[in-house]
């Protein structure tokens, strides 16, 4: 380990071991299962990306550390949707962790930004079922009035085949792949860390 090094460790999901980063001054280790540690070389990282996404009952944060055009480390933590970081010990250590990973990368390259939200190949993911349920619901409704039904077996069906399309229409508002995400420079995006602290 380098000198300096810093150890975060967290549950990075309630079902999961807990896993240990090694923050130095040039780098970052992450602890594996087969005993062969990940480095990541601070001068090394070209791109940073931080995504925050709810899913049900479940908050999912995650960090990419991009090395190269391809390689990408992700370090995550899954938590109720109502935790924050004075309730709950291990995502506050997450965001301890981000800190410490970010002070030291702006350090050495002061010029790398964070992207907030998900990757352009996620998003596409996202608008296609958001897309689908849009089609969906309208084939629904094109099946239910050529099948002759009734019209108050229309009326009845109307309000829940709306209310499909429109959640359909918001998952594709809200991905929008196409859509250049905004970038915060690291002393921005610290700011914004240390205020989830104080949440």
């Amino acid at each position: 380990m380098s000198t300096g090094t810093q150890t975060f460790t967290f549950k990075p999901a309630l079902l999961k071991a807990k896993k240990s980063y090694f923050v130095g001054n040039d780098t970052i280790e992450l602890a594996n299962k087969d005993g062969i540690d990940t480095i990541i070389r601070l001068e090394d990282i070209t791109r940073l990306r931080y995504a925050d996404s709810t899913v049900r009952e479940s908050q999912f944060r995650r960090l990419y550390i991009c090395i190269g055009e391809t390689e990408v480390i992700r370090i995550g933590i899954t938590t109720g949707v109502d935790a924050t970081a004075q309730k709950d010990k291990d995502l506050h250590t997450f965001y301890k962790l981000l800190l410490k990973i970010t002070k030291n990368v702006n350090r050495i390259q002061p010029k790398l930004f964070v992207t907030l939200g998900e990757t352009s190949r996620v998003n596409w993911v996202y608008f296609s079922i958001g897309a689908l349920t849009v089609v969906g619901a309208g084939g629904i409704f094109i099946g239910a009035y050529l099948s002759g039904v009734s019209d108050q077996k229309m009326m009845n069906t109307l309000f829940p085949i709306i209310g499909m399309a429109g959640f359909g229409a918001y998952i594709c508002f809200m991905a929008r792949p196409w859509v250049k995400r905004t970038e915060f420079n690291l002393t921005k995006f610290r700011t914004v860390i240390e205020k989830l602290l104080e949440a």
